[in-house]
């Protein structure tokens, strides 16, 4: 009996005339399996470099979104300061013009 083992016939015996064909059969499937498995192994080989690729782009990322996220921090430690800032200009607008009036009220008084 003849078995298929990893890609090459085992147990083949010297065949004649008549047999021919069958060995010629044998070859061209064992050529097709040769050719499948590098086939496969091209397609792994891609889907290795997919694989990489992806996970380039997933660190990327989250490098980005690290990033922002900094970003996002410092703008809103920047903002804050310039509310706070913007609050003690807002009083001390209010206290100047509290103290114009005053002295326009003093004056007007005085007159």
């Amino acid at each position: 009996m003849t078995e298929f083992n990893g890609g090459s016939l085992v147990g083949v015996k010297s065949l004649g005339p008549a047999e021919g064909g069958a060995v010629a059969v044998a070859e061209a499937l064992s050529a097709e399996l040769e050719e499948a498995r590098a086939a496969l192994a091209a397609r792994d080989a891609g889907l290795r470099k997919q694989q990489a690729q992806v996970a380039a782009i997933k660190d990327k990322s989250k490098q980005f979104i690290v990033r922002l996220g900094d970003e996002k921090r410092s703008l809103e430690a920047a903002l804050a300061s310039s509310k706070a800032s913007y609050e003690e200009l807002s009083e001390r607008l209010g206290r100047s013009l509290d103290e114009k009036r005053s002295v326009a009220a003093a004056a007007s008084a005085a007159e």
